[in-house]
């Protein structure tokens, strides 16, 4: 039985080799790494680190533990077919949406840019563009506050969400001054 003191930790790592001479396999003793106080007191630091910002009420939620963080497909209002992926993450405690897929038509641009948008978007691929962002959460099931950009035509609206019971389809609300005046689409989770 192998004995270290609490100082040092060991990592046992197997070492087998091929001998390239005879085609056997020559055995080598397994090497140890020797990790030293370093690495103790790093482990230290950061269950302390941790524990305090618990102790304290720090926010350590994860994106996932949000229900609408994931890509959504969306639908064209016309033809009813997937129109694009959109994926929408948890940054700095509010909701942006990327594009991150577009279903072009036959014969249209595999490629598009955003020609008519009024900022730093204009001529800028769509895809990969953040077109939802600042999004808070107003309940378990909504999120308000923040803008989406309709890259055909480079309006930006006012936006909110809403989450279906069922969690699998968002009701997404374009509007300008006040929810009445808008547009809801339905993106279904991809």
């Amino acid at each position: 039985m192998n004995s270290f003191n609490d100082s040092e930790i060991r990592l046992s790592v197997p070492c087998s080799l091929l001998n390239p001479k005879s085609g056997s396999k020559v055995l080598r003793p397994p090497r140890s790494l020797h990790l030293n106080q370093g690495l103790k007191t790093l482990a230290s630091w950061a269950l302390g680190v941790t524990l305090a910002g618990v102790a304290l009420n720090v926010p350590v939620a994860l994106a996932q533990t949000e229900p609408v963080v994931g890509q959504w497909t969306t639908i064209d209002d016309k033809t009813h077919q997937p129109k694009s992926i959109i994926r929408i993450d948890l940054v700095d405690q509010k909701l942006q949406g990327t594009i991150v897929k577009i279903f072009t038509a036959p014969g249209e641009r595999p490629d598009p840019v955003c020609e008519q948008c009024k900022d730093h978007r204009k001529d800028k691929p769509i895809i990969g563009m953040t077109i939802m962002t600042g999004l808070k959460k107003s309940s378990t099931t909504s999120w308000d506050g923040g803008e989406i950009l309709d890259p055909n035509n480079g309006s930006i609206y006012k936006v909110k969400l809403s989450l279906t019971p069922d969690a699998k389809a968002l009701d997404v609300r374009g509007y300008i001054g006040v929810p009445m005046l808008g547009r809801t689409q339905t993106w279904v989770r991809d």
